[in-house]
């Protein structure tokens, strides 16, 4: 369910006369990062670990930096 979506069903079947034209983008987006760099290598995971690392590392020092501050209070 899509949380920013207002269509409201009358019954289960009914469909958005939107549906297509938001599938067909959504197709697109996908087709779109599954082909271009650096979308593809992000999420192909070529650069995962590179991106997980540098990430965790940030949040390691943004924890130690608050930790250290509450301290001092």
């Amino acid at each position: 369910e899509d949380p920013t979506c207002f269509f409201e069903p009358e019954t289960p079947r009914d469909r958005s006369p939107h549906e297509e034209e938001i599938n067909g983008n959504t197709r697109a987006f996908i087709r779109f990062v599954a082909s271009t760099r650096p979308w593809r290598d992000v999420f192909a995971g070529r650069l995962r670990e590179k991106i997980g690392a540098s990430l965790l590392r940030s949040a390691i020092r943004i924890r130690d930096t608050l930790s250290s501050s509450s301290a001092k209070r």
